[in-house]
């Protein structure tokens, strides 16, 4: 919470702690028998969640204090629903989202972690005007502070990307139809600080952000095609005024998130492809990891 940590985690079941004023970091490797196939990491810096495909989900609480990890079981177990295919947190590090190959979606209560605790599960079926299509899955997840929102893109065979967005406490469709996105395959999606935005991205090459502040009548903002590589990772600013698009081909491109528009050059610094961007709590610092296994600190204020 004080961006002094970024986490970053690989196929090779190792978590990394960077410390980023004394340039130094610890690490541990995952109990699991599998590589994660999804982890995040709460902006509080006090929980990590992995999914894995053999069904499991697994949250562990650091203490900042000893610097002790201790797993922490989600109780009642989630049921075979198939691989956990996708996690998140809320930027209030209260809540964590986890997706399941039945295109179900479960929003887990972190002040509440306890054996009677049953998270919410959030379904497609209750939407009206949609119907599922035939290979759809859940590509993205994502949760508003406070948990009043719930969001899920899915894809499927032959048919562009939707976004489900739901009401956080009764599960009912915040948008229905859901969005329709111009990308076959969304692979990022998160809420504006103040949960009035969505921005998305995929593999359309560009981002969008709409605006869900009326659910009835949503609209959307894009940004210019200036990547020529998949979005694959997204990030709202802490005062919603930007966001930042994680690409394939290398960069990160911070817009403005009222019109879209280009703020300053691409960031080029990746010898691979960009998966995941953030920033820190003042704004003032982004962390980007990339399949060429480097994690770069910037600093957005010089």
């Amino acid at each position: 919470s004080d961006g002094r940590t970024v986490a970053s985690g690989g196929t090779d079941r190792k978590t990394i702690l960077w410390d980023t004023w004394r340039h130094v970091s610890n690490s541990r490797r995952a109990e699991a028998t599998e590589s994660p196939f999804r982890m995040a990491f709460s902006p509080n810096g006090a929980f990590e969640a992995e999914g894995y495909d053999d069904d499991a989900l697994m949250l562990t609480r650091r203490d900042r204090a000893t610097d002790v990890s201790e797993p922490i079981h989600l109780v009642p177990p989630l049921p075979t629903a198939g691989p956990v295919s996708n996690v998140a947190f809320s930027r209030d590090s209260r809540f964590l989202v986890s997706s399941a190959r039945d295109l179900t979606v479960r929003r887990h209560d972190l002040a509440n972690v306890s054996p009677d605790a049953t998270p919410p599960i959030f379904t497609t079926d209750r939407c009206a005007d949609w119907s599922r299509p035939k290979g759809a899955e859940v590509t993205a997840v994502a949760v508003s502070a406070g948990g009043n929102l719930v969001a899920a893109a899915v894809k499927a065979d032959h048919t562009k990307g939707a976004i489900l967005i739901w009401n956080g406490s009764n599960g009912a469709p915040l948008c229905d139809p859901p969005l329709s996105c111009p990308d076959d395959e969304v692979f990022a999606l998160e809420f504006s600080p103040d949960g009035k935005h969505l921005a998305t991205g995929g593999d359309a090459e560009y981002a969008v952000i709409w605006n869900i502040a009326e659910p009835s009548a949503p609209s959307s903002i894009r940004c210019p095609e200036l990547h020529t590589g998949r979005i694959r990772g997204i990030a709202f600013d802490p005062s919603g005024k930007s966001i930042v698009t994680a690409s394939g081909d290398n960069t990160l491109i911070l817009w403005n998130a009222h019109d879209g528009s280009q703020l300053g050059p691409a960031l080029t610094a990746h010898l691979g492809p960009v998966v995941s961007a953030v920033f820190s709590p003042d704004g003032k610092l982004l962390a980007s990891g990339s399949d060429d296994t480097a994690v770069i600190l910037w600093d957005l204020k010089t």
